[in-house]
């Protein structure tokens, strides 16, 4: 198993590695941070035989940079990687070939049982997110709203937490903690925990423990 793991995201990109290298020690794992980068890649590495693909990177525009990577490799399993779990656009990518849907929050044992499901040609899809209703379309995550791992990270910023010690109260890595970070500074548009304690106060995200400090 040669995969192919293509996210703007550096440090979700090599949580994913680390899983499937502890499964598969001697596979090398390839990596692009946008769509024309995967596609390069498939270029130059024709052993690459699964992909990861993030919905929202660079050249993906929805679903656009599926259909150019399956028709790179109509033979190879696409899966889709999303943070958000939108029904419609799971269905759509499934109509266009998708080998399945990974959430971003999949642990590690259900990531390797996913890629060898859709290695094997079957398709993988958690079935909680098929049984949900059809949304809008999936758009990149604004700042009005955050997951609720992100608000967990939030608060235990709050809370005045390291991240290993949210790491350890969420039973997550604290290298999944650190991308979770990532992100919500990306959304407050900040650079340290400072700057994100005050913008998640000035915008209602804290209010609730705040009250209670």
């Amino acid at each position: 198993m040669i995969p192919l793991i293509a996210d703007d995201h550096d440090l979700f990109i090599d949580l994913l590695a680390t899983h499937i290298g502890r499964t598969w020690p001697d596979s090398p794992v390839y990596k692009a941070t946008d769509v024309d980068g995967a596609l390069r890649q498939l270029d130059a590495h024709p052993e690459i035989d699964i992909a990861l693909l993030d919905v929202v990177m660079p050249g993906m525009n929805r679903l656009e940079g599926l259909s150019r990577i399956k028709q790179a490799r109509p033979d190879m399993p696409v899966a889709l990687l999303s943070g958000q779990s939108d029904r419609g656009v799971i269905e759509e990518g499934l109509r266009m070939g998708a080998a399945g849907f990974v959430p971003k929050t999949i642990s590690g044992d259900a990531l390797i049982q996913a890629i060898r499901l859709m290695m094997s040609g079957e398709v993988y899809v958690p079935y909680a997110l098929m049984t949900r209703p059809v949304e809008g379309p999936a758009e990149p995550d604004g700042d009005d709203a955050l997951s609720t791992r992100e608000t967990q990270v939030l608060d235990g910023l709050w809370r005045g937490l390291s991240n290993k010690e949210i790491a350890r109260e969420l039973n997550l890595q604290e290298v999944t903690v650190k991308l979770h970070l990532r992100r919500l500074y990306r959304k407050f548009e900040c650079r340290n925990r400072t700057e994100a304690l005050r913008i998640g106060l000035e915008r209602g995200f804290l209010k609730n423990t705040a009250s209670s400090a």
